[in-house]
């Protein structure tokens, strides 16, 4: 992980639970980023969006009677009512928990793909192997199917970049 993004990461982070005198209401919380900063990062850093999406997961989670209603209101429990008087989050944890989450479904991807390749590797040789063992011939004929299939593919793209002056 770079600077950047976690810099954007305790940013957000700050913006989701933020502390008495932290955000100076100008749309920064920090002295180095703004909230467009975060924005313009969170729309070319799948792993911050990530970040993003875990925090609104969490926030969702969090029961949300006795957060985000001033302290004077009615409707807002006590805190001993809650029973949460005097404990602060550990936001380190927290921060590292939401980490911790992000790279295991990171790894459950690739497995994922990693195992569905080596089906796809598994169903094509359990069929091609037995050909080209009975018809060695046929490989040529493969190759050239192939071939034909690529530059079918490539002559469209080709003749766009012709037709705009690209080709080099």
């Amino acid at each position: 992980m770079n600077i950047d993004c976690r810099n954007v990461q305790d940013m957000l982070l700050d913006m989701a639970y933020p502390e008495s005198g932290e955000a100076d209401g100008q749309g920064r919380l920090d002295k180095d980023i703004s909230t467009t900063d975060v924005a313009r990062h969170l729309k070319n850093c799948p792993e911050c969006r990530d970040y993003a999406d875990a925090l609104v997961d969490i926030a969702s989670l969090l029961p949300s009677s006795h957060m985000n209603v001033p302290s004077g209101s009615a409707e807002r429990p006590a805190a001993t009512d809650l029973g949460i008087e005097g404990i602060a989050p550990a936001w380190p944890r927290l921060d590292a928990t939401i980490e911790r989450g992000i790279k295991m479904r990171i790894a459950r991807e690739r497995r994922n793909m990693a195992l569905f390749a080596l089906t796809a590797t598994g169903i094509l040789t359990s069929v091609w192997v037995p050909l080209l063992a009975s018809k060695p011939g046929a490989f040529l004929g493969l190759q050239a199917i192939g071939f034909f299939g690529i530059a079918l593919f490539y002559l469209p793209l080709h003749v766009l970049r012709e037709g705009r002056g690209d080709v080099a």
